[in-house]
């Protein structure tokens, strides 16, 4: 996991927590002290929310409501 400043700063003004990436469907927020940390999920699944999803927050694209994988923004793969 890694901070990320900017734009994305604005993820965590309201609680600690987790939430879903703007961008790409398999990297989500974990907010802790007002500081986003971006987290993958594993081998190709994407966010899903807490408590949900086949692998800890994380679950197959088309399960999640993740776009068309044609048209997806998997990071590192389109």
């Amino acid at each position: 996991a890694f901070a990320q400043q900017g734009k994305n700063k604005e993820v965590c003004k309201k609680e600690n927590g987790f939430f879903p990436h703007e961008d790409y469907c398999d990297y989500y927020y974990e907010c802790v002290d007002g500081v986003p940390y971006v987290q993958e999920c594993p081998n190709g699944l994407a966010y899903s929310g807490p408590g949900r999803g086949l692998v800890d927050k994380c679950d197959y694209p088309h399960r999640v409501g993740c776009p068309d994988p044609e048209n997806t923004r998997i990071m590192g793969r389109k």
